[in-house]
């Protein structure tokens, strides 16, 4: 059947599949992006690095900076329902930009043993990452 009816499509039911829009789902869908050996990235086979491995705590705080990306992500994911109010421009921010901010962050802190660089973190992904895309 190559073609059908116009009245048919006309009286049949639309059915739009769209992502929901409110900030738990949008979270969810950002967390489920990244999975566990995504999260244990910072983890090191004991003998392989020059420390025997990578300390617990810089795991942790992959892990809650990561989150507090996700979070962020899906404040910027919701905001698109107010359109250009307050932005210049309209930008459809993706699951590319929330992961190559993942590669980012897990960058910085393989480079900083000990300390989390916030400013550092907060610069880059607010004003650059996603800041850059709003003029």
């Amino acid at each position: 059947m190559k073609n059908i009816p116009e009245s048919l499509l006309q009286s049949c039911i639309k059915v739009a599949n769209e992502a929901p829009s409110d900030l738990k789902s949008n979270i969810s869908r950002a967390w489920a992006a990244f999975d566990k050996d995504r999260l244990n990235c910072l983890l090191v086979d004991k003998g392989s690095g020059p420390d025997g491995g990578t300390a617990p705590d810089q795991v942790n705080a992959f892990k809650g900076c990561l989150f507090g990306l996700c979070f962020f992500h899906s404040v910027m994911l919701g905001r698109i329902k107010y359109g250009q109010q307050g932005w210049s421009r309209k930008y459809s921010f993706n699951v590319g930009d929330l992961t190559i901010c993942g590669d980012v962050l897990e960058a910085y802190l393989r480079k900083s043993k000990t300390v989390v660089p916030w400013q550092d973190l907060r610069y880059v992904f607010g004003e650059i990452m996603y800041g850059g895309h709003i003029t």
